[in-house]
């Protein structure tokens, strides 16, 4: 009931990022992590068997509680790809090297 009040009423939302996905006794869950300020909030949600390993690393939304972000939700079906928002909520962007292509007309 707490969970259901504080999301309710001190609703807040904000950019998490996947970190792993786990399996205990044949349930998995999302990790993840937000920040709230400079604290690091790290949360966990049970995924009823829809696993999708490309999630880790990616961003989504999350909603919490202003006045305890530990109440907290992670909104899967809801990627974000802005990067100036991503960077904004505290995630350092890993940029991909880009392979050279080779030039047929150079030895």
């Amino acid at each position: 009931m707490q969970t259901y009040f504080h999301i309710k009423y001190f609703s807040v939302y904000g950019i998490a990022e996947c970190t792993e996905i786990d399996t205990q006794n044949s349930n998995s869950y999302a990790m993840y992590e937000f920040y709230v300020g400079s604290k690091k909030i790290e949360g966990a949600t049970y995924l009823d068997g829809k696993i999708y390993p490309g999630w880790v690393g990616k961003h989504f939304k999350v909603q919490y509680s202003s006045k305890d972000p530990e109440i907290n939700n992670l909104f899967l079906s809801k990627p974000v790809y802005d990067t100036v928002r991503i960077k904004k909520a505290g995630f350092v962007i890993k940029v991909q090297e880009k392979k050279e292509k080779r030039n047929q007309f150079r030895d």
